[in-house]
Formats: structure tokens, C-alpha cells, sequence
């Protein structure tokens, strides 16, 4: 790879483009509903809900159901990383992790 071009390698989430999943949030303390209406407010104000990112949050036995992208999760976790206690099934990604994008290695023009 170019070393100008070294610079230019766009954060992956290894998210699956806009593949909506479903996630369960279990918080550490407080009420579910309350978390809820604060996430939601959240999710407005970053416009996720008008992009297509995530659809209403919702409570079901104590914990919060969301329905959204990979991307909007690790948001999600950031911002809220001391409510957070677990989420079920855990997103592939790995925050901070830059991956290289794949090339072929036969492709003379990269070498």
C-alpha cells in the first residue's frame, strides 16, 4: 500500500452496511423505562431514527430492546458506558480498531 494512502483507510465497524439486528441492553442500575426515553431522545438528536439507523427502543421484562445497526450500538455503548452493563447478543465489531481493506495480493498495481 502507498504511504499517502495509509492515511486514508475509513474506520470499519465490520458492521454489515445498514443490516438492522436485534439487541437486548441489561443496565447496571436505574429504571428500564427511564433509560429508555433517554435513549430514544438520544437517538433523535443524532438523527438515527430519521436515517434509518434504528427504530424505537423498547422495554421488555426489565431490560431494553433495540432494534439498530452495529455502528449505532457502539455509539450507543460509548455514550452510555456507565448504564451499560451487558448486551445480548454482543456486536461483532471491535471498537477502535482500524482494519486494512482487502487486496488482492496478486494485484501488481498495490505492490
Amino acid at each position: 500500500m502507498k504511504k499517502e494512502n495509509a492515511l486514508l483507510i475509513p474506520f470499519n465497524f465490520v458492521a454489515r452496511g445498514k443490516e438492522l439486528q436485534d439487541f437486548t441492553i441489561t443496565l447496571v442500575r436505574g429504571d428500564a423505562n427511564d433509560f429508555r426515553l433517554t435513549l430514544a431522545r438520544w437517538l433523535q438528536r443524532q438523527h438515527d431514527d430519521t436515517s434509518g439507523n434504528t427504530k424505537e427502543p423498547g422495554v421488555e421484562g426489565g431490560k431494553v430492546t433495540l432494534r439498530c445497526t452495529e455502528e449505532t450500538l457502539a455509539r450507543i455503548e460509548r455514550q452510555f458506558a456507565t448504564d451499560i452493563l451487558r448486551t445480548d447478543p454482543p456486536p461483532k465489531h471491535a471498537r477502535g480498531m482500524v482494519y486494512p481493506p482487502k487486496v488482492d495480493p496478486w494485484d501488481v498495481s498495490k505492490w
